[in-house]
């Protein structure tokens, strides 16, 4: 269910329609709708459309729900090519990605934000191999 967030900036108020979700138990605030500065009676209206279902906002996609979809198929790959070790290491390796960019809508990263990833990882002591392995 989406709901309206108010922002004031520079004497003019914002309107953001937005949905809460938890995704492996991280909760984030998607912002499904940026309306600019409208009445709240025009933005009340377009919330209405949203939640009846009359309009639907465009589909953008968050990177853990990719990495959800990946790692189930990646699962039932155990015993045709991939070993349960294996997959036991992809999701020990990957819980830093998933931390990190889980929020992130795919189509957003950059390679600034695989960089800031890495330099993350550095600082907190992961080997050179690992991170190799993190970023493959």
């Amino acid at each position: 269910m989406a709901a309206l967030v108010q922002k004031k900036y520079k004497n003019k108020t914002y309107w953001y329609i937005v949905e809460n979700r938890t995704v492996r138990g991280v909760k984030s605030r998607i912002v499904l709708e940026r309306l600019g500065a409208v009445t709240k009676t025009e933005a009340k209206m377009r919330l209405a459309q949203i939640n009846s279902g009359a309009f639907k906002p465009r589909k953008k996609t968050l990177f853990v729900e990719v990495f959800e979809e990946f790692s189930e198929h990646y699962k039932m790959q155990i015993g045709r090519g991939v070993e349960p070790r294996t997959y036991a290491n992809f999701e020990s390796m990957s819980r830093r990605a998933v931390a990190y960019f889980g929020h992130f809508w795919l189509a957003d990263i950059k390679y600034r934000d695989l960089e800031a990833f890495k330099n993350k990882l550095f600082r907190d002591g992961v080997s050179i191999r690992t991170v190799k392995i993190i970023l493959k």
